[in-house]
């Protein structure tokens, strides 16, 4: 792992590129989970603004992909946010950039989780899904 502002990157030691999203056609092994969180009032608000338009159908509306989702973990609620690249050219797989947020509505802030996956390295989705499951906020 490495600091990364205020949380940390998780980065899988088999990681055979060093910038995934400029050498996504070369990336076959490893992955990478950033997680942070953002604390104050203003952070907050922003965050659960976006999760009410999505909840209230807005269908246009997605901070930070394509497409977003509500979720609940732990007892908080927030959004994945799931952007798609297309058309890449001489690729054959899909890549995206999955930003979740997860809102703490006692403490006021906001548990963010990063993460890209590729169809050339499938184990990230499964590795994405066991980070989110264990994460536990006290």
């Amino acid at each position: 792992y490495e600091k990364y502002y205020d949380g940390i990157n998780f980065i899988d030691p088999s990681i055979n590129v060093k910038y995934i999203l400029q050498d996504f056609r070369d990336w076959t092994s490893g992955c990478l989970i950033t997680y942070y969180v953002n604390k104050g009032e203003d952070e907050y608000s922003y965050d659960y603004n976006n999760l009410m338009a999505v909840k209230e159908g807005d269908k246009d509306f997605c901070p930070m992909g394509n497409n977003c989702e509500v979720i609940i973990n732990n007892g908080m609620e927030g959004l994945k946010s799931i952007r798609e690249f297309e058309n890449l050219k001489n690729f054959d797989g899909s890549l995206k950039d999955i930003y979740i947020t997860l809102l703490d509505e006692k403490n006021k802030r906001v548990h963010t989780i990063e993460t890209y996956l590729s169809t050339q390295v499938p184990e990230c989705q499964e590795h994405l899904n066991n980070f989110i499951n264990s994460l536990e906020v006290k």
